[in-house]
């Protein structure tokens, strides 16, 4: 499926779904920390599964707060979520100006591992199956599947 066939798959499944808005860091953390809480009720799911996607959610709504509204309070990140049997998506969106995702460096690499900053969205990627980055990249879709136990 192409980029811009899975965002329209995944802004379908957003349909209907509650938008939540935050301004700030600590907003986000309590946010996603409360949705988190909630798609844990009565599931046989793994801990390490809602571990890591609370961890990719926390990093690329703190990049939004921070890179993409640049910690105004005028402005609002917008979070929605999904669940499916087969998997749980997340929506993150700024009203920043956007950026490229294609220009991030990679914080593996010898020039930047000693590097403070740049590897939220790194990490990000590595704790969920998909992330999708949209409309100038102000708009990122997190996608985590559910495994079926063995």
């Amino acid at each position: 499926m192409s980029a811009g066939k899975k965002e329209d798959y995944y802004e379908k499944l957003m349909a209907g779904s509650p938008v939540y808005r935050v301004k700030t860091i600590k907003q986000c953390q309590k946010k996603i920390k409360g949705i988190i809480d909630q798609l844990k009720r009565g599931t046989s799911i793994e801990e390490d599964f809602f571990y890591e996607l609370q961890i990719a959610a926390n990093e690329i709504c703190y990049n939004a707060v921070e890179h993409g509204n640049r910690f105004s309070r005028r402005k609002f990140v917008q979070i929605r979520y999904y669940q499916e049997r087969e998997q749980i998506v997340f929506m993150i969106q700024d009203q920043g100006s956007g950026f490229n995702p294609e220009d991030l460096v990679d914080p593996t690499l010898q020039d930047n591992i000693l590097k403070p900053r740049g590897r939220g969205i790194f990490l990000a990627r590595h704790m969920v199956d998909e992330l999708i980055f949209c409309d100038e990249g102000r708009k990122v879709f997190l996608v985590k599947k559910i495994k079926k136990s063995t």
